[in-house]
Protein backbone atom coordinates (compact mmCIF):
# COMPACT_ATOMS: atom_id res chain seq x y z
CA UNK A 1 0.00 0.00 0.00
CA UNK A 2 2.79 2.41 0.86
CA UNK A 3 4.57 1.72 -2.42
CA UNK A 4 1.29 2.14 -4.37
CA UNK A 5 0.69 5.45 -2.58
CA UNK A 6 4.16 6.68 -3.54
CA UNK A 7 3.52 5.82 -7.20
CA UNK A 8 0.21 7.71 -7.13
CA UNK A 9 1.84 10.79 -5.61
CA UNK A 10 4.64 10.66 -8.18
CA UNK A 11 2.20 10.43 -11.09
CA UNK A 12 0.04 13.22 -9.64
CA UNK A 13 3.07 15.47 -9.19
CA UNK A 14 4.16 14.98 -12.76
CA UNK A 15 0.63 15.69 -13.98
CA UNK A 16 0.45 18.94 -11.99
CA UNK A 17 3.87 20.01 -13.24
CA UNK A 18 2.83 19.41 -16.84
CA UNK A 19 -0.30 21.62 -16.63
CA UNK A 20 1.54 24.96 -17.08
CA UNK A 21 3.45 23.52 -20.03
CA UNK A 22 0.23 22.30 -21.65
CA UNK A 23 -1.49 25.67 -21.12
CA UNK A 24 1.43 27.76 -22.34
CA UNK A 25 1.83 25.57 -25.41
CA UNK A 26 -1.88 25.80 -26.32
CA UNK A 27 -2.82 27.86 -29.42
CA UNK A 28 -4.48 30.49 -27.22
CA UNK A 29 -1.34 31.24 -25.25
CA UNK A 30 0.86 30.88 -28.28
CA UNK A 31 -0.72 34.04 -29.69
CA UNK A 32 1.28 37.26 -29.68
CA UNK A 33 0.66 39.66 -26.81
CA UNK A 34 0.86 43.38 -27.64
CA UNK A 35 0.79 45.93 -24.81
CA UNK A 36 0.70 49.63 -25.81
CA UNK A 37 0.43 52.18 -22.99
CA UNK A 38 0.28 55.92 -23.75
CA UNK A 39 -0.12 59.19 -21.88
CA UNK A 40 -1.39 62.54 -23.15
CA UNK A 41 -1.03 65.64 -20.96
CA UNK A 42 -2.75 68.85 -22.05
CA UNK A 43 -2.29 72.24 -20.36
CA UNK A 44 -4.84 74.88 -21.33
CA UNK A 45 -5.63 78.53 -20.67
CA UNK A 46 -9.05 79.99 -21.61
CA UNK A 47 -9.81 83.71 -21.57
CA UNK A 48 -13.28 85.31 -21.86
CA UNK A 49 -13.12 89.07 -22.60
CA UNK A 50 -16.59 89.75 -21.14
CA UNK A 51 -16.74 89.87 -17.36
CA UNK A 52 -20.43 89.04 -17.21
CA UNK A 53 -20.71 88.53 -13.45
CA UNK A 54 -18.47 88.70 -10.38
CA UNK A 55 -19.42 85.13 -9.44
CA UNK A 56 -18.13 83.48 -12.64
CA UNK A 57 -14.60 82.97 -13.96
CA UNK A 58 -13.13 85.14 -16.67
CA UNK A 59 -10.07 82.89 -17.06
CA UNK A 60 -9.56 79.16 -16.65
CA UNK A 61 -6.27 77.31 -16.17
CA UNK A 62 -6.66 73.57 -16.43
CA UNK A 63 -4.69 70.36 -16.88
CA UNK A 64 -6.05 67.23 -18.54
CA UNK A 65 -4.38 63.81 -18.43
CA UNK A 66 -5.48 60.84 -20.54
CA UNK A 67 -3.91 57.40 -20.19
CA UNK A 68 -5.03 55.29 -23.17
CA UNK A 69 -3.77 51.74 -22.87
CA UNK A 70 -4.47 48.72 -25.04
CA UNK A 71 -3.62 45.07 -24.50
CA UNK A 72 -4.04 42.74 -27.48
CA UNK A 73 -3.88 38.99 -27.17
CA UNK A 74 -3.65 37.60 -30.66
CA UNK A 75 -6.54 38.58 -32.93
CA UNK A 76 -9.36 37.35 -30.69
CA UNK A 77 -8.93 39.34 -27.45
CA UNK A 78 -8.20 42.95 -26.66
CA UNK A 79 -8.63 45.16 -23.60
CA UNK A 80 -8.79 48.95 -23.87
CA UNK A 81 -8.55 51.36 -20.97
CA UNK A 82 -8.70 55.17 -21.27
CA UNK A 83 -9.03 56.90 -17.91
CA UNK A 84 -9.13 60.70 -17.89
CA UNK A 85 -8.27 63.15 -15.13
CA UNK A 86 -8.90 66.91 -15.21
CA UNK A 87 -7.87 69.62 -12.77
CA UNK A 88 -9.24 73.17 -12.86
CA UNK A 89 -8.43 74.26 -9.29
CA UNK A 90 -9.41 77.94 -9.63
CA UNK A 91 -12.84 77.26 -11.10
CA UNK A 92 -15.52 79.05 -9.05
CA UNK A 93 -17.82 76.04 -9.48
CA UNK A 94 -16.56 73.52 -6.94
CA UNK A 95 -18.00 70.54 -8.85
CA UNK A 96 -15.87 71.43 -11.90
CA UNK A 97 -12.51 71.80 -10.17
CA UNK A 98 -11.54 68.13 -10.31
CA UNK A 99 -12.94 65.50 -12.60
CA UNK A 100 -12.24 61.80 -13.22
CA UNK A 101 -13.86 59.86 -16.02
CA UNK A 102 -13.57 56.49 -17.76
CA UNK A 103 -14.83 56.95 -21.33
CA UNK A 104 -13.42 53.56 -22.32
CA UNK A 105 -12.69 50.49 -20.25
CA UNK A 106 -13.85 47.38 -22.05
CA UNK A 107 -12.94 43.86 -23.15
CA UNK A 108 -13.43 42.99 -26.81
CA UNK A 109 -13.75 39.41 -27.98
CA UNK A 110 -13.81 38.33 -31.62
CA UNK A 111 -15.06 34.73 -31.65
CA UNK A 112 -15.37 34.88 -35.44
CA UNK A 113 -13.00 36.57 -37.85
CA UNK A 114 -12.75 34.67 -41.12
CA UNK A 115 -12.10 36.56 -44.31
CA UNK A 116 -14.64 39.36 -44.60
CA UNK A 117 -16.96 37.89 -41.92
CA UNK A 118 -16.54 39.35 -38.45
CA UNK A 119 -18.31 39.00 -35.13
CA UNK A 120 -17.14 40.98 -32.10
CA UNK A 121 -18.51 41.62 -28.61
CA UNK A 122 -17.49 44.48 -26.31
CA UNK A 123 -18.33 44.53 -22.60
CA UNK A 124 -17.45 47.30 -20.17
CA UNK A 125 -17.45 51.12 -20.17
CA UNK A 126 -17.69 52.73 -23.58
CA UNK A 127 -18.90 55.72 -25.58
CA UNK A 128 -20.68 55.53 -28.93
CA UNK A 129 -20.74 57.72 -32.03
CA UNK A 130 -23.52 57.22 -34.56
CA UNK A 131 -24.16 59.33 -37.62
CA UNK A 132 -21.93 60.59 -40.42
CA UNK A 133 -22.15 64.41 -40.55
CA UNK A 134 -19.39 66.62 -39.11
CA UNK A 135 -21.14 69.66 -37.65
CA UNK A 136 -24.72 68.88 -36.64
CA UNK A 137 -25.24 65.15 -36.05
CA UNK A 138 -28.83 64.41 -34.95
CA UNK A 139 -28.26 60.63 -34.86
CA UNK A 140 -25.47 60.84 -32.26
CA UNK A 141 -27.82 60.25 -29.32
CA UNK A 142 -26.55 57.13 -27.53
CA UNK A 143 -23.97 58.51 -25.07
CA UNK A 144 -24.80 60.94 -22.27
CA UNK A 145 -22.64 64.06 -22.10
CA UNK A 146 -20.96 66.40 -19.67
CA UNK A 147 -21.95 70.01 -20.43
CA UNK A 148 -19.24 71.92 -18.63
CA UNK A 149 -18.68 73.44 -22.07
CA UNK A 150 -21.94 73.18 -24.08
CA UNK A 151 -20.16 74.15 -27.32
CA UNK A 152 -17.93 71.05 -27.01
CA UNK A 153 -19.63 68.61 -24.59
CA UNK A 154 -17.74 65.48 -23.59
CA UNK A 155 -19.25 62.03 -23.86
CA UNK A 156 -19.52 59.92 -20.70
CA UNK A 157 -18.62 56.24 -20.64
CA UNK A 158 -21.49 53.95 -19.66
CA UNK A 159 -21.53 50.24 -18.72
CA UNK A 160 -22.64 48.49 -21.87
CA UNK A 161 -22.58 45.44 -24.08
CA UNK A 162 -22.02 46.09 -27.79
CA UNK A 163 -22.27 43.59 -30.64
CA UNK A 164 -20.85 44.13 -34.14
CA UNK A 165 -21.31 41.70 -37.02
CA UNK A 166 -20.24 41.88 -40.67
CA UNK A 167 -21.65 39.45 -43.20
CA UNK A 168 -19.51 37.77 -45.89
CA UNK A 169 -18.40 40.24 -48.51
CA UNK A 170 -18.47 43.16 -46.06
CA UNK A 171 -21.47 44.79 -47.74
CA UNK A 172 -23.78 44.44 -44.72
CA UNK A 173 -23.06 45.06 -41.05
CA UNK A 174 -25.08 45.19 -37.85
CA UNK A 175 -24.53 46.84 -34.46
CA UNK A 176 -26.48 46.29 -31.27
CA UNK A 177 -26.03 48.18 -27.98
CA UNK A 178 -27.45 47.46 -24.54
CA UNK A 179 -26.85 49.85 -21.61
CA UNK A 180 -28.30 48.44 -18.37
CA UNK A 181 -27.93 51.79 -16.59
CA UNK A 182 -27.22 54.94 -18.55
CA UNK A 183 -25.13 57.79 -17.15
CA UNK A 184 -26.86 61.02 -16.21
CA UNK A 185 -25.95 63.98 -18.36
CA UNK A 186 -23.97 66.45 -16.25
CA UNK A 187 -25.01 70.08 -16.35
CA UNK A 188 -22.73 73.13 -15.91
CA UNK A 189 -21.59 74.00 -12.39
CA UNK A 190 -23.64 76.41 -10.29
CA UNK A 191 -21.24 79.29 -11.06
CA UNK A 192 -20.81 78.48 -14.74
CA UNK A 193 -20.79 81.16 -17.45
CA UNK A 194 -23.11 78.89 -19.46
CA UNK A 195 -26.05 79.22 -17.09
CA UNK A 196 -28.33 82.22 -17.79
CA UNK A 197 -26.69 85.39 -16.45
CA UNK A 198 -28.91 88.14 -17.84
CA UNK A 199 -32.45 86.79 -18.20
CA UNK A 200 -34.46 83.62 -18.76
CA UNK A 201 -38.03 82.46 -19.22
CA UNK A 202 -39.02 80.00 -16.52
CA UNK A 203 -40.85 76.93 -17.78
CA UNK A 204 -42.28 76.26 -14.32
CA UNK A 205 -43.66 79.81 -14.21
CA UNK A 206 -45.48 79.60 -17.56
CA UNK A 207 -49.11 79.42 -16.48
CA UNK A 208 -52.29 80.13 -18.47
CA UNK A 209 -50.21 81.03 -21.51
CA UNK A 210 -48.47 83.84 -19.62
CA UNK A 211 -44.68 83.64 -19.96
CA UNK A 212 -42.71 85.00 -17.02
CA UNK A 213 -39.37 86.52 -17.96
CA UNK A 214 -36.90 87.01 -15.11
CA UNK A 215 -34.23 89.70 -15.21
CA UNK A 216 -31.26 88.36 -13.27
CA UNK A 217 -29.00 90.19 -10.81
CA UNK A 218 -25.29 89.86 -11.54
CA UNK A 219 -24.87 87.98 -8.24
CA UNK A 220 -27.31 85.20 -9.18
CA UNK A 221 -26.57 82.08 -7.12
CA UNK A 222 -27.81 78.86 -8.72
CA UNK A 223 -28.29 75.63 -6.81
CA UNK A 224 -29.23 72.18 -8.10
CA UNK A 225 -32.20 70.32 -6.68
CA UNK A 226 -32.86 66.58 -6.76
CA UNK A 227 -33.17 65.21 -10.28
CA UNK A 228 -36.51 64.16 -11.70
CA UNK A 229 -36.17 60.87 -13.60
CA UNK A 230 -39.19 59.93 -15.70
CA UNK A 231 -40.21 56.48 -16.94
CA UNK A 232 -36.95 54.85 -15.73
CA UNK A 233 -35.08 56.85 -18.37
CA UNK A 234 -31.70 55.60 -17.15
CA UNK A 235 -32.65 51.91 -17.15
CA UNK A 236 -32.28 49.47 -20.03
CA UNK A 237 -31.26 51.78 -22.88
CA UNK A 238 -30.78 49.92 -26.17
CA UNK A 239 -30.27 50.53 -29.86
CA UNK A 240 -29.62 48.95 -33.23
CA UNK A 241 -27.86 50.08 -36.39
CA UNK A 242 -27.74 48.41 -39.79
CA UNK A 243 -25.38 49.48 -42.56
CA UNK A 244 -25.03 48.65 -46.24
CA UNK A 245 -21.69 49.35 -47.93
CA UNK A 246 -22.08 49.61 -51.71
CA UNK A 247 -19.42 50.62 -54.27
CA UNK A 248 -20.09 54.38 -54.03
CA UNK A 249 -22.85 54.63 -51.41
CA UNK A 250 -23.02 53.82 -47.69
CA UNK A 251 -26.49 53.57 -46.13
CA UNK A 252 -27.55 53.19 -42.51
CA UNK A 253 -30.73 52.83 -40.46
CA UNK A 254 -30.75 53.36 -36.69
CA UNK A 255 -33.08 52.91 -33.72
CA UNK A 256 -32.44 53.96 -30.13
CA UNK A 257 -34.63 53.97 -27.04
CA UNK A 258 -33.35 55.52 -23.84
CA UNK A 259 -32.41 58.68 -22.00
CA UNK A 260 -32.37 61.89 -23.98
CA UNK A 261 -28.79 63.14 -24.21
CA UNK A 262 -29.99 66.67 -23.35
CA UNK A 263 -32.06 66.85 -20.14
CA UNK A 264 -34.73 69.46 -19.59
CA UNK A 265 -33.89 72.04 -16.92
CA UNK A 266 -36.82 73.11 -14.78
CA UNK A 267 -35.74 76.45 -13.30
CA UNK A 268 -37.57 77.72 -10.21
CA UNK A 269 -37.32 81.41 -9.41
CA UNK A 270 -39.15 84.14 -7.55
CA UNK A 271 -39.07 87.92 -7.78
CA UNK A 272 -40.97 91.19 -8.03
CA UNK A 273 -43.13 91.84 -11.09
CA UNK A 274 -42.24 95.11 -12.82
CA UNK A 275 -44.28 94.75 -16.03
CA UNK A 276 -47.38 92.77 -16.92
CA UNK A 277 -49.36 92.18 -20.12
CA UNK A 278 -52.11 89.65 -20.94
CA UNK A 279 -49.49 87.27 -22.41
CA UNK A 280 -46.28 88.00 -20.49
CA UNK A 281 -44.76 89.36 -17.32
CA UNK A 282 -41.33 90.66 -16.43
CA UNK A 283 -39.88 90.22 -12.95
CA UNK A 284 -36.72 91.21 -11.13
CA UNK A 285 -35.46 87.85 -9.89
CA UNK A 286 -34.24 87.11 -6.39
CA UNK A 287 -30.59 85.94 -6.35
CA UNK A 288 -31.25 82.31 -5.33
CA UNK A 289 -32.50 80.21 -8.25
CA UNK A 290 -33.06 76.46 -8.21
CA UNK A 291 -32.49 74.07 -11.13
CA UNK A 292 -34.14 70.66 -11.35
CA UNK A 293 -32.68 68.40 -14.10
CA UNK A 294 -35.43 66.34 -15.73
CA UNK A 295 -34.22 63.14 -17.39
CA UNK A 296 -36.77 61.66 -19.76
CA UNK A 297 -37.09 58.73 -22.14
CA UNK A 298 -37.38 58.95 -25.91
CA UNK A 299 -37.20 56.93 -29.13
CA UNK A 300 -34.99 58.11 -32.00
CA UNK A 301 -35.18 56.55 -35.46
CA UNK A 302 -33.49 57.68 -38.64
CA UNK A 303 -30.91 57.01 -41.25
CA UNK A 304 -27.94 58.36 -43.15
CA UNK A 305 -26.38 58.22 -46.59
CA UNK A 306 -22.82 58.88 -47.77
CA UNK A 307 -22.32 59.19 -51.53
CA UNK A 308 -18.97 59.62 -53.26
CA UNK A 309 -18.96 61.27 -56.66
CA UNK A 310 -15.51 61.83 -58.03
CA UNK A 311 -13.69 64.06 -55.54
CA UNK A 312 -16.93 65.13 -53.82
CA UNK A 313 -18.40 63.46 -50.75
CA UNK A 314 -22.09 64.02 -49.99
CA UNK A 315 -23.52 63.20 -46.55
CA UNK A 316 -27.08 63.42 -45.28
CA UNK A 317 -28.94 62.43 -42.12
CA UNK A 318 -32.50 62.42 -40.86
CA UNK A 319 -33.59 61.83 -37.26
CA UNK A 320 -37.14 61.50 -35.92
CA UNK A 321 -37.64 61.79 -32.15
CA UNK A 322 -40.74 60.64 -30.27
CA UNK A 323 -41.20 60.90 -26.51
CA UNK A 324 -42.08 58.05 -24.21
CA UNK A 325 -42.19 60.43 -21.22
CA UNK A 326 -45.19 62.73 -21.61
CA UNK A 327 -45.63 64.38 -18.20
CA UNK A 328 -47.18 67.81 -18.44
CA UNK A 329 -45.93 71.08 -16.92
CA UNK A 330 -42.27 70.00 -17.02
CA UNK A 331 -41.31 71.69 -20.26
CA UNK A 332 -40.59 68.43 -22.07
CA UNK A 333 -39.94 68.76 -25.79
CA UNK A 334 -42.49 67.40 -28.21
CA UNK A 335 -42.00 65.62 -31.50
CA UNK A 336 -39.03 66.64 -33.61
CA UNK A 337 -37.83 65.94 -37.14
CA UNK A 338 -34.24 66.95 -37.92
CA UNK A 339 -32.44 66.95 -41.26
CA UNK A 340 -28.89 67.79 -42.28
CA UNK A 341 -26.98 67.61 -45.52
CA UNK A 342 -23.37 68.46 -46.33
CA UNK A 343 -20.88 68.32 -49.17
CA UNK A 344 -17.10 68.04 -48.85
CA UNK A 345 -14.29 68.47 -51.37
CA UNK A 346 -10.52 68.27 -51.00
CA UNK A 347 -8.20 70.47 -53.07
CA UNK A 348 -4.45 70.27 -53.56
CA UNK A 349 -2.97 73.62 -52.52
CA UNK A 350 0.80 73.80 -52.86
CA UNK A 351 2.30 70.82 -51.05
CA UNK A 352 -0.73 70.50 -48.77
CA UNK A 353 -4.44 69.76 -48.82
CA UNK A 354 -7.38 72.12 -48.35
CA UNK A 355 -10.65 70.43 -47.38
CA UNK A 356 -13.77 72.60 -47.67
CA UNK A 357 -17.32 71.71 -46.69
CA UNK A 358 -20.77 73.28 -46.61
CA UNK A 359 -23.65 72.13 -44.44
CA UNK A 360 -27.33 73.00 -44.20
CA UNK A 361 -29.73 72.01 -41.40
CA UNK A 362 -33.48 72.10 -40.99
CA UNK A 363 -35.49 71.00 -37.95
CA UNK A 364 -39.14 70.91 -36.96
CA UNK A 365 -39.86 71.04 -33.22
CA UNK A 366 -43.24 70.86 -31.55
CA UNK A 367 -42.14 72.95 -28.58
CA UNK A 368 -40.91 76.53 -28.43
CA UNK A 369 -37.29 77.30 -27.58
CA UNK A 370 -36.34 76.88 -23.94
CA UNK A 371 -33.99 79.81 -23.31
CA UNK A 372 -31.82 77.91 -20.84
CA UNK A 373 -28.30 76.79 -21.65
CA UNK A 374 -29.45 73.65 -23.49
CA UNK A 375 -31.11 75.84 -26.12
CA UNK A 376 -27.68 76.05 -27.78
CA UNK A 377 -28.68 72.91 -29.70
CA UNK A 378 -31.48 74.89 -31.33
CA UNK A 379 -28.95 76.88 -33.35
CA UNK A 380 -29.46 74.18 -35.96
CA UNK A 381 -33.22 74.66 -36.46
CA UNK A 382 -32.41 76.68 -39.59
CA UNK A 383 -28.69 77.00 -40.14
CA UNK A 384 -25.94 77.12 -42.73
CA UNK A 385 -22.32 76.24 -41.96
CA UNK A 386 -19.18 76.79 -44.04
CA UNK A 387 -15.86 75.31 -43.00
CA UNK A 388 -12.34 74.55 -44.19
CA UNK A 389 -9.28 72.63 -42.99
CA UNK A 390 -5.83 73.29 -44.42
CA UNK A 391 -2.78 71.09 -43.83
CA UNK A 392 0.25 72.47 -45.72
CA UNK A 393 2.48 69.76 -44.25
CA UNK A 394 2.37 66.84 -41.83
CA UNK A 395 2.52 68.96 -38.66
CA UNK A 396 0.57 72.19 -39.20
CA UNK A 397 -3.24 72.34 -39.30
CA UNK A 398 -5.55 75.35 -39.66
CA UNK A 399 -9.34 75.16 -39.56
CA UNK A 400 -12.20 77.64 -39.69
CA UNK A 401 -15.96 77.36 -39.25
CA UNK A 402 -18.75 79.91 -39.77
CA UNK A 403 -22.20 78.88 -38.52
CA UNK A 404 -25.14 81.16 -39.35
CA UNK A 405 -28.47 80.75 -37.55
CA UNK A 406 -30.76 81.88 -40.36
CA UNK A 407 -33.92 81.82 -38.22
CA UNK A 408 -32.74 84.03 -35.35
CA UNK A 409 -29.85 85.74 -37.16
CA UNK A 410 -27.06 84.77 -34.81
CA UNK A 411 -23.72 83.21 -35.63
CA UNK A 412 -20.75 81.34 -34.26
CA UNK A 413 -17.23 81.69 -35.68
CA UNK A 414 -14.54 79.16 -34.77
CA UNK A 415 -10.84 79.45 -35.72
CA UNK A 416 -8.13 76.95 -34.81
CA UNK A 417 -4.37 76.73 -35.45
CA UNK A 418 -2.10 73.92 -34.30
CA UNK A 419 1.45 72.78 -34.97
CA UNK A 420 3.86 70.15 -33.69
CA UNK A 421 7.07 71.41 -32.11
CA UNK A 422 8.40 67.85 -31.94
CA UNK A 423 7.15 64.27 -32.12
CA UNK A 424 5.70 64.58 -28.61
CA UNK A 425 4.75 68.29 -28.23
CA UNK A 426 1.90 70.06 -30.00
CA UNK A 427 0.65 73.61 -29.44
CA UNK A 428 -2.68 75.07 -30.52
CA UNK A 429 -4.65 78.29 -30.39
CA UNK A 430 -8.42 78.63 -30.73
CA UNK A 431 -10.79 81.58 -30.98
CA UNK A 432 -14.59 81.59 -30.86
CA UNK A 433 -17.00 84.48 -31.41
CA UNK A 434 -20.70 84.11 -30.54
CA UNK A 435 -23.21 86.81 -31.51
CA UNK A 436 -26.99 87.19 -31.48
CA UNK A 437 -29.97 88.96 -29.97
CA UNK A 438 -31.38 88.44 -26.46
CA UNK A 439 -33.63 85.41 -26.14
CA UNK A 440 -32.11 83.57 -29.12
CA UNK A 441 -29.95 80.42 -28.98
CA UNK A 442 -26.72 82.33 -29.69
CA UNK A 443 -27.66 85.68 -28.23
CA UNK A 444 -28.02 84.28 -24.71
CA UNK A 445 -24.31 83.39 -24.80
CA UNK A 446 -22.77 86.27 -26.71
CA UNK A 447 -20.70 87.00 -23.59
CA UNK A 448 -18.99 83.61 -23.99
CA UNK A 449 -16.78 84.53 -26.92
CA UNK A 450 -13.30 83.32 -25.96
CA UNK A 451 -9.68 82.56 -26.77
CA UNK A 452 -7.85 79.34 -25.85
CA UNK A 453 -4.22 78.26 -25.99
CA UNK A 454 -3.00 74.78 -25.12
CA UNK A 455 0.07 72.60 -25.09
CA UNK A 456 -0.15 68.84 -25.48
CA UNK A 457 2.62 66.44 -24.50
CA UNK A 458 2.34 62.81 -25.63
CA UNK A 459 4.33 59.96 -24.17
Amino acid sequence: MCQLSMIRHLLLGRLIASVPLLVLSSPLFAADVDFTPHADLRLSEIYYPDNVSPVVNQTFEMANLQLPTELRWGSAFSFRLRPELQADPWNNSITERYWAELPEGYLQIKPLSQGSSTLSVQAGFNTFSWGVTDGFNPLDVVSARRFEDPVSPEKLGAPSIALHAELPGGTLSFDGIYIPRQRRAILPGNKSRWLPREQFQSQSETVNNVTNTFLLPNTTDYYYQDSNILDQALQNNFGFKGEAHLPSVDLSMVFFEGEASLPVTDISASGNVIALTPTSSISLANPDIGITPVYYRQIVTGGSVVYTLGEFIFRAEAAFTRLISKELNLGLPGLSNEYVGEVEHAFAVGAGTLTAFAEGTYAQHQEVIDPSFVSLARIFDRAVALGARYAPNETFLASALLLEDTEFHGNLVHLDLSDSLSDSIRVSGTGEIITGKDGTPTGNYRYNSRALVSLKYSM
